[in-house]
């Protein structure tokens, strides 16, 4: 507020001491398609003191206003760059009346105050003829039309409905992607286009569709099938990934695309367990002999008949042969046979019993009661 103020009171004295001596060495100031050139040459420059230079030569060589002087100043944020500016432009500004406003852009009243003191100790003189500046006629060009991105006519798979596996929890929404493509399709030849492309498959997944539109961005299909082997981990419809052998033209590439999909998929598979075989079902010679040894010591064949009934199931493996030698201990031809139809269950080679065993039973109606029941068991 204090500087405005402090303005304002100088603009009264300015304005009464200028508007009594209006300049006449410029009357037009530069068109403003000429103006944003010679500022845009400006801005353009990086080093401060080369800057500087080429804009007081601007502003003392063109006749502007000193809205157009202002706006050069704002460019530099050091008052001392500001304040040549603004001293160089005094000699070719239009509405000189108007040159108090010049003060509003300095940061600092000392650097306000000694622009003043410039203009109370000598304006520029009234005597000079003043020069029609004839504005040049500056033409130009339309820019060149950007080249516009298109796909190729493809069938995409759709993804909105997928449930099949997935490789990645969700895809780029397709604004974003479009964003992505853009930028690979606005750079300039195969290798920045790759590079673009594979550092979008490092960081984002993406659907099947949009990985085989990035891959028709790229002309070499060398490069195509590379991109495609890097996107695989980053695929949200895994099973669709095979649609994207369209891509390739040459069917080697396409053969060798499907392998690739193969191999990855079977690796992915889980192990398939090792099924142990059971252990095979026997007994032992020294079991086998313990139990021929007990049942021999009953004196009563009935008694074998309740041992053989309790101690065969437990042991359950029994080949033919050692159920020929348990029944060979019974001597009544009703017993053998009761044990016989009961050891039937707990021998592995069921189907030579009856052959091995037959030769026991004397009574051919006691094999064929065998017969019968074995014929009757389920295999």
């Amino acid at each position: 507020m204090k500087k405005h103020i402090f303005y304002f009171v100088v603009a009264i004295f300015l304005s009464l001491s200028l508007n009594a001596q209006q300049q006449g060495v410029c009357l037009t100031p530069m068109g403003n398609v000429a103006f944003q050139q010679s500022l845009k040459t400006i801005t353009s420059i990086t080093n401060p003191a080369q800057r500087l230079s080429k804009a007081t030569a601007i502003v003392r060589s063109n006749c502007l206003s000193t809205i157009q002087v202002g706006e050069i100043m704002r460019w530099f944020n050091n008052d001392d760059q500001k304040l040549s500016i603004a001293s160089s432009s005094l000699n070719a500004i239009t509405d000189y009346g108007n040159v108090y406003f010049l003060m509003d852009e300095f940061a600092h009243f000392s650097t306000a105050f000694m622009f003043y003191d410039q203009l109370m100790r000598g304006t520029p003189p009234v005597t000079q003829v003043p020069v029609p500046i004839v504005e040049p006629l500056v033409v130009v060009p339309p820019p060149a039309p950007a080249p516009l991105m298109t796909f190729p006519v493809l069938n995409y798979p759709a993804v909105n409905m997928y449930n099949g596996p997935r490789n990645c929890d969700a895809y780029l929404a397709e604004s974003d992607f479009f964003v992505f493509a853009q930028d690979i399709f606005n750079r300039q030849g195969e290798n920045l286009r790759m590079d673009a492309s594979l550092s979008l498959v490092s960081r984002t997944c993406l659907s099947v569709a949009q990985t085989m539109k990035i891959a028709t961005l790229l002309s070499l299909e060398n490069n195509r099938m590379e991109f495609l082997k890097a996107a695989y981990t980053r695929i949200f419809d895994e099973a669709n990934y095979d649609q994207a052998q369209q891509v390739f033209n040459h069917q080697p590439n396409k053969f060798a695309f499907a392998e690739f999909l193969k191999a990855k998929r079977i690796a992915a598979l889980p192990p398939t367990p090792i099924v142990q075989p059971p252990a095979p079902c026997v007994i032992s010679s020294e079991q086998f002999r313990l139990l021929r040894e007990a049942l021999a010591r009953e004196g009563s064949s009935s008694s074998r008949v309740v041992i053989a009934k309790n101690q065969i199931p437990p042991m359950k493996c029994f080949s033919s042969q050692q159920m020929k030698e348990i029944l060979n201990l019974y001597s009544g031809s009703s017993d053998r046979l009761d044990v016989a139809k009961f050891g039937y269950q707990y021998v592995t080679d069921k189907d030579v019993y009856f052959l091995t065993v037959s030769s026991l039973f004397n009574s051919s109606s006691d094999r064929e009661n065998l017969s019968n029941f074995i014929a009757s068991q389920p295999r």
